[in-house]
């Protein structure tokens, strides 16, 4: 979604109310910063069979050879401007979003940020009948 949102929202500049450019950047900052933590982690968590290896390595193997250096871990390259707490933010902000002159239904679901109506179940479903013991 995030990834979503930072190709498109440019887009959305002129056809939405309020959304204005420096908004839009605070948006792309924030859609950032989640795909570098998102991608960080993802390759720490490929690292990390790595790191089980050199811990096996260190732990078990032959005393006689020189120790291989550990797998490097990177440490995570955030955006300029990064901060905390962005997910409540961003949240936020996709709400007035959907409530600006010019917002559409489609403009949501281009953008990602709409869910399907919950499936209506019918009472008799909701709660099972009691039976007698």
């Amino acid at each position: 979604m995030y990834a979503n949102i930072l190709a498109k929202i440019d887009g959305y500049k002129d056809v939405i109310d309020e959304l204005d450019a420096a908004r839009i950047d605070r948006i792309k900052l924030m859609c950032n910063t989640y795909m570098s933590i998102y991608d960080w982690l993802a390759q720490s968590e490929a690292r990390l069979g790595g790191g089980y290896e050199f811990q096996k390595d260190m732990e078990k193997g032959d005393s006689a050879e020189i120790p291989t250096p550990p797998p490097p871990f990177a440490s995570p390259a955030l955006p300029a401007g990064a901060f905390k707490g962005f997910v409540k933010e961003f949240r936020d902000d996709m709400g007035l979003l959907k409530k600006q002159n010019g917002y559409t239904r489609a403009i949501g679901e281009d953008l990602m940020i709409v869910r399907d109506a919950p499936e209506q179940i019918a009472p008799e479903d909701r709660v099972h009948p009691l039976r007698p013991l």
